[in-house]
This record gives structure tokens, sequence and C-alpha cells, in this order.
């Protein structure tokens, strides 16, 4: 599409045409020449007129053709270092605008808050299920990510439903396939937290601890931003009152949220 719109522009721009008008009439021209001059020549004199021709005529035709094609390539690297710098100064002016941006203002109140807390009754991982608890609360509000959040709102988790989802259909086949020695069939609605975790590799073991960052409601987007970028596959900012994660869960700010705030 964007090659066709560009194509279209060259045919409506007068110095495509006359670019294109002075390579033919240029190559015409020197061919007519040549063909004249050479016809014109006496037999005996044919070579060294034929090399005289030529050694004038072709630097002539490179040197035009030369022009003409650094006129295109000069144009084009014009507009790609052109586009670099704006991409530039674009990149340099979204984080001024979330230097600007508190986080008080941007985030996501803890009221509003799509959240799992554990409970009396589900005082720790083990009694957490996934199908049931975890994935019944992303399904029904429509969400990818969940917070976990302990009984006094300290956060220890944002859960990413994709991780639930592998982790399910791998607990499913293995229990279809056909064991080396009988085993009891895995009933996916008893799996846990705790199971999802112990059973996890050591990369998901360690992005479910590093899978958000913490920040205080004084600090900027800038500095969300900041701590979001310092893991890989790092979406999710949680608030908390002192912006570590001992102290109480204040607000949620999502990759979304900075994305939004950074746009120029």
């Amino acid at each position: 599409m964007a090659e066709n719109e560009s194509t279209q522009e060259n045919f409506k721009n007068p110095r495509f045409w006359i670019a294109i008008s002075v390579l033919l009439i240029s190559i015409i021209g020197i061919i007519a020449i040549a063909t004249i001059v050479l016809l014109a020549a006496k037999e005996t004199t044919f070579l060294e007129t034929a090399k005289t021709v030529f050694s004038s005529i072709l630097p002539l035709l490179a040197t035009w053709v030369g022009t003409v094609l650094a006129y295109y390539f000069s144009k084009d690297n014009f507009e790609s270092a052109n586009r670099n710098v704006r991409e530039m100064v674009n990149k340099m002016t979204s984080m001024e605008k979330l230097q600007s941006v508190s986080v008080s203002k941007a985030l996501i109140p803890i009221k509003d808050m799509v959240c799992f807390r554990l409970s009396v009754q589900k005082p720790d991982e083990g009694k957490v299920f996934l199908k049931l608890d975890l994935l019944g609360l992303l399904e029904d509000k429509n969400r990818n990510r969940l917070p976990i959040l302990d009984q006094n709102d300290k956060p220890k988790y944002v859960i990413h439903r994709s991780l639930i989802d592998r982790f399910l259909t791998e607990k499913m086949f293995t229990s279809a396939a056909p064991p080396a020695t009988p085993a009891a069939p895995v009933d996916p609605t008893k799996l846990t937290l705790k199971d999802m975790i112990d059973s996890s590799s050591e990369e998901v073991k360690k992005f479910l601890r590093v899978s958000f960052a913490t920040v205080k409601e004084t600090d900027t987007l800038a500095d969300a931003k900041r701590e979001m970028d310092r893991e890989k596959g790092r979406l999710d900012v949680l608030v908390t009152r002192d912006g570590t994660a001992n102290s109480p869960v204040v607000g949620w700010i999502k990759n979304q949220i900075i994305n939004d705030h950074a746009t120029v």
C-alpha cells in the first residue's frame, strides 16, 4: 500500500518526469551523435574515429546516468536520515511527556483494579485454584493479566493468562499420554497456583518474581517506564505507598497507560 502511494507520488512529481526526460534525451542524443559520426567516418580512419567517439561519449553518458541516480539515492538517504532524526526526537519528546505526568494522575486506583486478594479462606497459593479462582475472574472481566495481592494488599505476582493456559494444557496432555506406570488422571479444576509455580521452569519462576515493578505515587510515568523496562516481558507497574513491594498497593499502571501518555 505504501509502495503504491509512493509510486503515485513519483508520477505526479514534475521532477520525476524531468529526470526521466533528461535521461532518455541524453541517451538517444548520444547514440544519434555517435551513429552519425561513425557513419561519416572514412573506412581508413574508422577505428580511430570509433575510439575517439566512445572515449568522449561514454563518460558523458555515465555522468548523466550518475547524476540522475545520485538525485534519487541522495533523496532516499536524506529521507531515511530525516526519519531517523524524527524518531529520535519523538523518543526524547515521549520521555519528556512521561516525565511531566505524575503516577498519581494516571494510575488505576485499587478500588477499580481487577485483582485477586488472598483471604482467610484462601491464605496462600495452595488454596488458589487456577481454573475456578484465576481463570474464572480473568474470563469474567475479559482480562489477560491479574495482580495477586496478599491479605494486606501487598503485591505478590502479576499472573499472565497465557502462563495459566500453557500450564493447564501441558498437564492435560501429560495426563492423556499413556503412562509407563498407571497413575490417577489430573483433574485441571484441582490445580492450584502453587502447583503451577512449583512445576514451572526456572525461566517462568524468575518471570513470576519480576513480573511487575513498583513505584510510589509521587513518581512520574517516566520513572514507571524505566522500572518496567528493567525486565524483559514486564508489562505492569504496581504503585505502592512507599514505592516498594513491602507496602500496600494503591494503584496499577499498565503498559498501555504509559504508551498512551507517551504518544506525541
